[in-house]
């Protein structure tokens, strides 16, 4: 315990993401770390100070998600609410660190035969869909414009029966996420975070040039993965 607060200390880290690598390597669970956790790590030898969740990758077909839910809930992790139907991710939420996100990738073929590592994501489709499941929430909303959102949580249960409404006729969803060559993350290797072992895919610096450009380097505050991302897939 001692070490792992001196970890902490040199890291500048927080506590969630010391645990979860250490819960990782406890059950022996194989990931990498990814996207804003990796390019913190890489970048700048520290995560990004704006970045308010931790990115763990595993592959679909060696773990499921029912085992990492019953590990993390055994540490007193809370899933966190989705958006309304099974998702090929799982976020957890734990008092005094970052959220913990875990993405299941698969692996999938091109119309050119190339292997790629995929993760799609349900999300509203579009403006209007944000709106009604922003206020389909309203009252413990804590996205963008959330005093406004949360003033009309009086209207809150005509704003689910829509939302489940537009979910039932198929119009409420699109799919969107991210389809990486299987190349820059098939191979996985370990190094030392500042006295922390952590897994990172076997050559970080391309793949991160291949995520967020030849200068991904630069700090960008104002980055948007599913407008920015080189990666990001979506069917309208």
């Amino acid at each position: 315990m001692i070490e792992n607060k001196k970890i902490l200390k040199k890291n500048n880290s927080d506590t969630n993401f010391l645990e979860v690598i250490s819960i990782l390597k406890t059950n022996k669970i194989n990931y990498w770390l990814g996207h804003g956790t990796l390019l913190g790590i890489i970048r700048d030898n520290n995560l990004i100070e704006w970045d308010h969740d931790i990115d763990i990758a595993v592959w679909a077909s060696e773990v499921s998600q029912e085992k990492i839910l019953k590990i993390m809930e055994k540490e007193n992790y809370i899933l966190r609410e989705g958006y309304g139907i099974k998702s090929p991710d799982l976020s957890f939420n734990k008092k005094g660190g970052r959220i913990v996100d875990f993405n299941f990738y698969e692996i999938s073929k091109t119309e050119k035969d190339e292997e790629i590592a995929q993760i799609l994501w349900p999300v509203p489709k579009n403006y209007l869909m944000k709106l009604i499941h922003a206020l389909s929430e309203a009252g413990s909303y804590n996205g963008k414009h959330k005093l406004m959102i949360n003033s009309l949580s009086l209207f809150k249960i005509f704003f689910m029966y829509l939302k489940n409404l537009c979910i039932k006729k198929g119009i409420f969803y699109k799919m969107q996420g991210y389809s990486e060559p299987v190349r820059f993350i098939e191979k996985i290797k370990k190094i030392n975070f500042n006295g922390l072992t952590i897994n990172v895919p076997s050559q970080p610096e391309e793949y991160l040039k291949y995520l967020y450009g030849n200068d991904w380097r630069v700090p960008k505050k104002k980055f948007v993965w599913y407008k920015d991302g080189a990666s990001v897939v979506s069917n309208k």
